[in-house]
């Protein structure tokens, strides 16, 4: 019941009856319309004694009224808290789905820049700004930059699609270093005869669901062809926006290097079955040509500045060790970063050139990364946030801290 004794400041009358009010429409469908009269006439009656200055009387009736009729909808003290407690979470949760991007590196694709455990705050606001909880731009104001550590959206589907015309075209390459020939046509019969391969209906089409294209070369490009690559063939999708002759068409050209040249990329299963983000540097913007020739990065032609390079052993992702080059270099906008790799690299890339509206991401851990050497550049929509410092990190072990990456810069 209310407190009969209880002295009430005008705010606290006006904040009397603005309660009265939300209550009564609250618990308005449960109330008879005697309650609902009943009420809004001690609201009225306060109103006009506030406007005098002597409303004690008033505030304190409507006040009894309020507890004996409507207390029933008023919220416990343990809803007030939970409330005020869920919204505080939700206020922080859409700060961090819209400003923040935690990530925890998983691998040693980004040694020795990002180690396997480091924790990285990324800034979400380094490209626009994206509908909380969404994948949305909602405004976007920032294009990538060479040097940029990104986390991304895998491209899932350019996986996918290239995956499977990465295993189409070592299927024809088998066929065509048995028999000396090469199918007339693409089909699920022609090839699974002639191969020998398993192939499901499935893998004759890209991961937009179009079929891909298959078309022998003319005499000059063949031979051609030929020569570089031992193709007399070319296999191509549509891409995502399925309009053949656009910059963003998948052609077996651009696959080959890496499916047929002894060092086929490793794509995890779960990246090709579910959203996933990856952390990569940009070193390749739209309309650059990318190259990669023993262990030298090559951006339209030109090398990348190399400032030192010395032998090191590194260990391997399977827990062995091999000899590689660890290296400084420095892009054309004057960022530095270090790299790794074999002192005999696996294979060379390119040239490639990326299509418009697309980033080249490569890992700074040259032969121990899968990146857009496989999977293909990544278009800007995917970018998620920028990588600004390493938050935290922990090696194997119980409470492995290395405390010297505690708010490391990340560059």
């Amino acid at each position: 019941m209310a407190d009969e004794a209880a002295q009430y400041t005008r705010t606290d009358a006006k904040a009397l009856n603005k309660g009265a009010g939300q209550l009564l429409k609250r618990a308005r469908k449960h109330v008879s319309d005697a309650i609902v009269e009943e009420v809004e006439a001690g609201r009225a009656t306060l109103v006009a004694a506030i406007a005098t200055g002597d409303f004690q009387a008033e505030a304190a009736a409507l006040d009894a009224l309020v507890d004996k009729k409507l207390g029933f909808a008023r919220k416990s003290a343990f809803r007030e808290y939970a409330e005020a407690i869920g919204f505080a979470l939700l206020i922080a949760l859409s700060l961090r789905a819209a400003i923040f991007e935690p990530y925890r590196i998983p691998s040693s694709s980004m040694e020795e820049t990002l180690l396997v455990g480091d924790r990285v705050v990324a800034s979400k606001l380094a490209y626009g700004f994206r509908i909380p909880f969404t994948s949305r731009f909602l405004f976007r104001w920032g294009e990538g930059h060479r040097g940029d550590i990104v986390v991304f959206q895998f491209p899932r589907r350019q996986a996918i699609t290239r995956t499977r015309m990465g295993r189409l075209m070592q299927s024809l390459d088998r066929i065509q270093a048995r028999t000396g020939e090469v199918p007339d046509a693409l089909s699920p019969s022609t090839v699974r005869q002639s191969s020998g391969s398993p192939f499901g209906d499935e893998e004759f089409r890209d991961a937009w669901g179009g079929g891909f294209r298959y078309e022998l070369l003319a005499t000059d490009a063949a031979t051609e062809a030929a020569a570089a690559d031992g193709a007399a063939w070319r296999i191509s999708s549509a891409g995502p926006d399925r309009d053949w002759g656009t910059a963003d068409d998948i052609t077996s050209d651009q696959v080959r290097t890496s499916f047929s040249r002894g060092a086929p990329c490793r794509i995890d299963d779960g990246s090709l079955r579910r959203r996933k983000n990856y952390i990569k540097r940009i070193v390749g913007l739209p309309g650059e040509t990318i190259e990669l020739r023993q262990g030298r990065l090559y951006i339209d032609g030109i090398a990348t500045e190399r400032l030192a390079e010395h032998p090191e052993a590194f260990p391997l992702p399977n827990g062995m060790v091999t000899q590689g080059i660890r290296a400084e270099e420095r892009f054309d906008n004057g960022r530095e970063y270090e790299i790794q790799y074999a002192i005999n690299p696996r294979t060379d890339f390119g040239p490639y050139r990326v299509p418009e509206g697309h980033y080249f991401m490569m890992g700074d851990n040259r032969d121990f990364s899968a990146d857009s050497r496989c999977w293909g550049p990544v278009p800007i929509d995917n970018f998620k946030a920028r990588a600004r410092f390493v938050v935290l990190s922990s090696g194997s072990g119980f409470l492995n801290i290395r405390t010297d990456r505690i708010m490391h810069r990340v560059r």
